[in-house]
């Protein structure tokens, strides 16, 4: 129900009414599918940063699998170096 609270403010930001019949006013007079404007630009503002963690977890094993190919075969790589870790991040943002 978080979707019909976020509509309330909206209204009630940008209305003359005030704070409690803008809640109430999107919550009685408008239809449920009002209510839930916006929860399709949500969704689709939610799976960018998904897609991004994927990818750059997917890159970050290929690199630490490397990096253990390149050392000893007892000793496992911990994390990326730090400009590693940057080049993956700077390379997403794009």
């Amino acid at each position: 129900m978080y979707l019909p609270l976020d509509t309330a403010s909206s209204r009630m930001q940008t209305s003359a009414f005030g704070k409690s019949k803008g809640l109430w006013q999107t919550l009685t007079e408008g239809s449920w599918s009002e209510a839930f404007d916006g929860l399709g630009i949500s969704l689709l503002l939610t799976s960018n940063p998904a897609i991004q963690y994927t990818v750059f977890d997917q890159l970050k094993q290929r690199l630490l699998k490397e990096k253990q190919s390149k050392m000893e075969k007892g000793s496992t790589p911990e994390a990326l170096s730090a400009f590693s870790a940057f080049v993956l991040g700077a390379g997403e943002a794009e």
